[in-house]
């Protein structure tokens, strides 16, 4: 499966697959600008699944 998205330069984000009780089965680390991720279908058993991208900012140590 493939999955087409856009992240800012200064952003960095991660994509993460669920099983149907919310357990964390995949995290892939998602790359900053146009790109599309591909994850292999074989990692996973015939079930339902839930997916979520989260972007977020790089923290700022301020001293």
């Amino acid at each position: 499966m493939q999955f087409d998205y856009s992240l800012a330069d200064n952003q960095k984000g991660v994509f993460e697959i669920y099983d149907i009780t919310s357990r964390k089965l995949l995290s892939y680390p998602i790359k900053k600008g146009k790109n599309t991720l591909t994850i292999s279908e074989s990692n996973l058993e015939n079930g339902i699944y839930f997916y979520q991208a989260v972007s977020y900012l790089p923290a700022k140590v301020l001293r």
